[in-house]
């Protein structure tokens, strides 16, 4: 190979090399512009946006403790909608309902997580 050759191809992998290096580069800001139209757009920086989510998924996860989750949206929504006709004493109410559902999930959740602890020290005394 003689030695024009060889800076031919010295100067193909150089402009190879930066043109890596600049599409790297383009989508950083692809990805940072996506992020700022985004932000723009909802008014929201990625942890609020973030702090949304979850919120909403928290309360998607009461709606299926509920066992509601299977009806549909209409219906959701209308009743949603009553929760501003209740009185104080019936909020109230449903907040000590769902205390102690809760309450109740925790004690069987503990109780099953103590029978898989005692069956788990069963089966290494058989094994002894």
């Amino acid at each position: 190979m003689s030695l024009k050759e060889i800076d031919f191809l010295k100067k193909i992998e150089k402009i190879e090399n930066r043109k890596s290096e600049l599409e790297e580069e383009l989508l950083k800001l692809k990805i940072k512009e996506k992020k700022r139209r985004l932000e723009k757009k909802y008014g929201e920086t990625n942890e609020k946006r973030r702090a949304r989510t979850h919120h909403l998924i928290t309360i998607g996860g009461l709606v299926q403790v509920a066992r509601i989750d299977t009806e549909d949206k209409d219906t959701l929504l209308g009743f949603f909608l009553k929760f501003h006709r209740l009185t104080k004493e019936e909020i109230e109410d449903c907040k000590f309902s769902g205390q102690m559902e809760f309450k109740k999930k925790t004690e069987e959740r503990e109780q099953k997580n103590f029978k898989k602890k005692i069956e788990k020290m069963i089966k290494e005394q058989k094994k002894k």
